[in-house]
């Protein structure tokens, strides 16, 4: 963190520093190979962004992951810089952050997963659960994204900095086309596109995020074929 912890005073040394990181980078950009760093707090997402800035290769579809005490400063610096934010938004669950505001200090809280920055900011963003750390289930992660609420316990009235929201178009766009893009998946799938490999999901739902977690799986179709089909009463529930 670049300012110490709030509930103890100490900060953590990084186990790399600039100095060392970005050389290491520049070699592994110069032999075609794409770099995702794991940066989470502050200091470390800094230290990530000033590497890759080093590196200079905006088309190499670097990218970040976590991004979760990102500075407002540091979130619009990824986008001019090509740098993909790979984001879970099964970690911004209110759930699990009750000790947050102790640990980091209510300043820092305030600029807790700030998906919606970055994306303004011209970043691409990538969505994902952090399977099999956590639940690879969708539905649930991109509730979270759209409402900050918690998925774990859905009663609670807590939203993680709401002002981050994404729109649940932004958050399906990132869990398709966006994910598919920070891997240079997106000439074969991500998007419904001819010649493009028709694999999706046929969901019945009410458009509207705070419904994501009543929604249910009618139909899952794989390279053009239709896989599964959910039962009936399943299928109607929603």
């Amino acid at each position: 963190m670049q300012v110490p912890y709030a509930h103890n005073g100490h900060a953590e040394e990084p186990f790399w520093s600039l100095e060392q990181l970005a050389p290491v980078l520049k070699k592994a950009d110069g032999a075609g190979l794409q770099c995702a760093l794991h940066a989470i707090g502050d200091a470390a997402i800094k230290m990530a962004i000033d590497a890759l800035q080093q590196v200079g290769n905006p088309t190499g579809r670097h990218r970040i992951e976590h991004l979760e005490t990102c500075t407002p400063e540091d979130a619009r610096r990824l986008g001019p810089l090509g740098i993909i934010a790979s984001v879970q938004p099964v970690h911004a669950d209110p759930a699990i952050l009750d000790e947050w505001p102790r640990l980091i200090g209510p300043e820092r809280c305030k600029h807790m997963f700030p998906y919606a920055a970055l994306g303004e900011a011209g970043a691409v963003l990538a969505l994902g659960t952090d399977s099999p750390t956590s639940s690879l289930k969708p539905l649930p992660n991109l509730y979270t994204a759209t409402t900050r609420r918690s998925a774990r316990e859905p009663g609670r009235p807590e939203q993680t900095t709401p002002q981050f929201a994404l729109s649940l178009v932004a958050a399906m766009a990132a869990a398709t086309r966006g994910a598919a893009y920070s891997c240079f998946a997106d000439g074969g799938c991500g998007t419904l596109e001819v010649g493009k490999a028709a694999n999706l999901t046929v969901i019945a739902m009410e458009w509207d995020a705070q419904k994501l977690l009543e929604a249910r799986v009618v139909e899952t179709w794989l390279g053009g074929q239709r896989i599964h089909v959910a039962a009936l009463e399943t299928a109607v529930t929603s």
